[in-house]
């Protein structure tokens, strides 16, 4: 059964365009471990500066250890110079 993991992302004033390029290198990392972005979307109750993205990986295990991979560490300064903050939801896949 595939781990769903929905990400509520705010991006920093004016780090919008740095965002995008930390998003396409974290997903080409997640497409290693089997994980791909299935949708994002900016919610309409928002000023532009949010994010909703959801991510599905084969496993728990999968998801893991694309977390604590190095390189996904390596992406620490980065993604706090760009992300306000984050909110994750995570839960096993239950579409039949």
């Amino acid at each position: 059964m595939s781990l769903i993991v929905v990400v509520e992302l705010t991006v920093r004033e004016g780090r919008f365009k740095e965002f995008q390029g930390f998003e396409a290198r974290a997903v080409r990392l997640m497409s290693e471990f089997g994980g791909k972005l299935v949708y994002a979307f900016r919610p309409d109750d928002t000023d532009g500066d949010a994010e909703v993205h959801v991510l599905e990986f084969p496993d728990k295990l999968s998801f893991e250890k694309y977390r604590n991979d190095p390189r996904t560490a390596s992406m620490a300064a980065i993604r706090d110079r760009v992300i306000e903050s984050t909110r994750i939801t995570r839960g096993l896949n239950i579409n039949h």
